[in-house]
């Protein structure tokens, strides 16, 4: 059987700083354990953004847009005779808005999660799949960080059943720690145009999209443009998964 997870588009929202093509770039941010992401420098003339931390606040609202397709390839042998073949594609989109409750030394201990959008689509022949809603679909979620520990309940404060916590934990795994891509980004000058091919943990990190979907082997993010969302600068990339 193979796994295939398909290019998606992805935008974050960081501080950024616009600088002039052939300005001098940021000084590299302190030494950290976490293996360097590499690059392929785009030409000297496109223009560059700078990235910075910016410290988050009670009542930040973040919109996440995540969509993502698996592609299951099933070949059944006898000897070397092939008696069955199957194929079917699994598609999962999810539109959440994340709103920070509670920051503890600039960093986001609890959200309340509202997901505007949840499904996944099941397809075993081009065009003819089955849309479904997943089981967060319209509903809010609170999350808070205690040490290792991230406790998820729902918008009144219960236990959410088995299969919803999954799916929420999973997405919030990274609350509380700090976002490994804005750990590579930060104090970074990339330029339009330019990829950066990072470890498959951040991917994983990022994305949360736990083991229904296989897992993360190749995370590439090439810079497309950067874009206003609601008066903020933010960065456009073209992932490939």
């Amino acid at each position: 059987m193979r796994r295939k997870l398909l290019p998606c588009c992805a935008a974050v929202c960081l501080a950024l700083t616009a600088l002039a093509p052939g300005s001098a770039t940021a000084k590299p941010p302190r030494e950290s354990l976490a293996r360097p992401a590499s690059y392929e420098r785009a030409t000297p003339s496109t223009e560059s953004v700078r990235f910075a931390r910016r410290t988050q606040l009670v009542g930040d609202q973040l919109e996440q847009t995540l969509a993502v397709t698996l592609e299951l390839t099933t070949t059944v042998r006898q000897g070397h005779e092939v008696v069955n073949q199957g194929r079917m594609s699994i598609n999962r989109r999810q539109r959440r808005l994340v709103t920070t409750t509670e920051v503890t030394g600039g960093m986001p201990l609890a959200v309340l999660v509202r997901y505007l959008e949840a499904t996944k689509t099941t397809a075993t022949e081009p065009g003819a799949g089955t849309t479904k809603p997943q089981p967060v679909q319209g509903k809010v979620y609170r999350c808070r960080r205690e040490g290792d520990a991230l406790h998820v309940t729902d918008e009144a404060g219960q236990l959410p059943p088995l299969d919803e916590y999954e799916i929420v934990a999973a997405n919030m795994e990274s609350l509380g720690r700090v976002n490994p891509l804005a750990e590579y980004l930060a104090g970074r000058t990339v330029s339009i145009g330019e990829k950066l091919a990072l470890p498959h943990e951040v991917a994983e990190k990022l994305l949360g999209l736990g083991d229904e979907l296989g897992r993360v082997t190749r995370f590439e993010l090439t810079l497309v443009e950067v874009r206003k969302f609601h008066g903020t600068p933010c960065a456009v990339f073209q992932a490939s998964v």
